[in-house]
């Protein structure tokens, strides 16, 4: 917001550099300070040059006092809520390192088959009454198609045994999946979750992110679970 100019019935006084005269007391025009000072030093020349006839309107100067007192009140509430803000971040970043070491169910298709068990999520829209799990190797060849009958709206856990469609036990190691879903014959939103070990943490310009083994970088906000 600009400095305000105060008017009179006949005249208009804006701040002016005499030579050999600071305009302001202050380096930053934009200061509260400066602000004050130029407020101050127009309202004295107003009055200074007043005619005594037709003096100065004091509910034009008051309009400006509170125009005044509106600017510095933002000022100091922009402030407030900067400080605010780094403190909240500050507090976050220091919270998240608690997760190194530990295991989070966030969005991802990776997983990892350990002693022919393995664990994995989706996230469904909405209630569905059948919901498909597909598993892949690495070559991205299916080699087990199950369903885990009706999801409920948000975060459900999947467990693979482990075995092909043959049943045979798969040897451990990485495998992609995915997951479908429907509803009275109409396709419900999945979106897949997996488990992941958080390694590190990281700071960036979108918030803290969570450096995973199998996930990669991981979004704080978007874990459904921790282990």
């Amino acid at each position: 917001m600009s400095t305000p100019v105060i008017t009179s019935n006949n005249y208009t006084v804006t701040p002016a550099t005499k030579t050999g005269t600071a305009a302001t007391n202050t380096n930053d025009p934009n200061s509260v300070a400066s602000q004050q000072d130029t407020f101050l030093k127009l309202l004295v020349t107003q009055m200074q040059n007043q005619d005594p006839l037709n003096p100065m309107d004091n509910s034009q100067m008051t309009s400006q006092i509170a125009q005044l007192n509106t600017v510095q009140g933002i000022n100091k509430l922009n402030s407030t809520v900067a400080a605010l803000q780094t403190q909240l971040q500050a507090s976050q970043n220091l919270q998240s390192t608690s997760f190194i070491g530990r295991t989070v169910l966030a969005p991802g298709s990776n997983l990892s088959l350990t002693n022919g068990s393995a664990q994995m999520g989706v996230d469904l829209t909405s209630a569905s009454d059948s919901t498909m799990v597909q598993i892949k190797d690495v070559g991205g060849n299916v080699v087990r198609t199950f369903g885990i009958g009706a999801g409920v709206a948000g975060t459900n856990q999947i467990t693979w045994d482990g075995k092909n469609d043959a049943g045979q036990t798969m040897p451990d190691g990485q495998y992609k999946f995915a997951v479908s879903a429907s509803a009275n014959n109409q396709q419900v939103q999945a979106a897949t979750l997996a488990y992941s070990l958080v390694n590190s943490v990281s700071m960036s310009s979108t918030g803290v992110k969570l450096n995973t083994n199998h996930s990669g970088d991981v979004d704080v906000n978007s874990v459904r679970l921790v282990k």
